[in-house]
């Protein structure tokens, strides 16, 4: 029985023992519903070689936002089973981190290639540090390891990017590791930053008129028109959209599962829920809303060759990409004047991130406000 999703959480008929998702051998996250119209509870099931030993994690998210201490998404109760055991936090590895980070991103990915990717992605780091537990961690060997992506790099500004990515793997994996495992040492992976580029954005920035977003969308086939209208429509990510199934949409609410920050509900319009609903016309309830030509599940980032090569013949600039549609909305969202920490929440993001990345997109703002 299906637990991972809110929807069919709330189908559940209530019962003394819990719902089960085997994790691995001897460890599975639990779903108990007692009663109808009430929130479930998360639990983690673990064996000690002798019997069945149960945990309580906090209280499922089916009617209350998660805040990721009391009240949890499946995503965040998930991440807390994997991770959580009874290992001394003092001699806790830094592989031990990554081999918990991978297990968790095996069981969200959303293909087989990005169960491969981020399992890799998490080998290649430990061979880094062999060995080395979270105490006798340094900074200075971290900022060593960062900088080696650069040694001999015909192209720097292509390698700090994949500096900042694998070292963003490595600071979530690390800071999840210690969360979970009660460590109280030092953590000086926090003060390892990303290389500062003037152009760390690139053309993941452009912002497109109503006219030439219109125009974009238009102009792509079929199946990869619908994705880029749903990205107009919800500001949502490609892999987010790309995940949803047909019973994620209800009324005018749209629970997204698969996000950075976890799983979450955005608010339709009238006029963007009917459209949400008319692409699921004819679908079961369990369907991929956003289908592929060919009828098949998106593959992650399956999109991003053929809008490539689909824009080199349009009048669009060449850096044009999916990406900037979920630009467009946020920057449209603040010159309106929604509040930042709203946009965030819709969007999936940080309020952080939207003044860092998004400000000089409101000029007029500032006008208004200061002058």
């Amino acid at each position: 029985m299906k637990i991972r999703y809110k929807t069919d959480r709330l189908k559940l008929a209530p019962k003394t023992n819990p719902y089960y998702e085997l994790l691995s051998t001897g460890r599975a996250l639990g779903y108990r519903k007692r009663q109808s119209g009430k929130a479930g509870r998360w639990l983690l099931r673990t064996h000690d070689g002798n019997k069945f030993v149960h945990e309580t994690l906090g209280e499922a998210d089916d009617f209350a936002d998660a805040d990721g201490i009391k009240v949890l998404s499946y995503q965040q109760a998930l991440k807390v089973a994997v991770n959580k055991n009874s290992a001394d936090p003092s001699k806790a590895t830094v592989s031990d981190a990554l081999e918990a980070w991978a297990l968790t991103k095996e069981k969200t990915a959303s293909s087989d290639k990005a169960k491969r990717d981020d399992r890799s992605r998490a080998e290649r780091i430990k061979r880094a540090f062999p060995n080395l537990t979270l105490k006798q961690l340094r900074g200075h060997m971290i900022k060593t390891w960062r900088d080696s992506f650069l040694d001999g790099a015909e192209n720097p500004q292509a390698r700090m990017a994949t500096a900042d990515r694998n070292l963003a793997v490595l600071k979530s994996a690390l800071t999840d590791y210690a969360n979970t495992h009660s460590y109280e040492g030092l953590r000086p992976w926090d003060d390892i930053e990303k290389y500062k580029r003037s152009d760390s954005h690139g053309s993941r920035l452009l912002i497109l008129s109503k006219e030439n977003e219109d125009y974009f969308i238009t102009s792509m086939r079929e199946d990869i028109s619908a994705l880029l209208r749903a990205m107009q429509l919800t500001g949502a990510r490609p892999k987010e959209l790309q995940q949803l199934i047909c019973q994620d949409l209800e009324e005018k609410r749209l629970s997204i599962p698969m996000s950075k920050t976890g799983q979450r509900t955005i608010s339709l319009d009238d006029e963007k829920a009917a459209w949400f609903k008319s692409q699921c016309e004819g679908k079961p309830p369990t369907q991929h809303i956003f289908l592929r030509q060919d009828g098949e599940p998106w593959p992650e980032q399956g999109h991003t060759k053929p809008i490539r090569l689909a824009v080199k013949s349009l009048d669009l600039p060449n850096e044009t990409s999916a990406y900037v549609l979920r630009h467009s909305f946020i920057s449209a969202a603040l010159s309106r004047g929604v509040p930042i920490a709203a946009v965030a929440k819709h969007c999936g993001t940080s309020v952080e991130m939207i003044m860092r990345t998004y400000a000089k997109f409101v000029p007029a703002q500032f006008e208004e406000w200061f002058a």
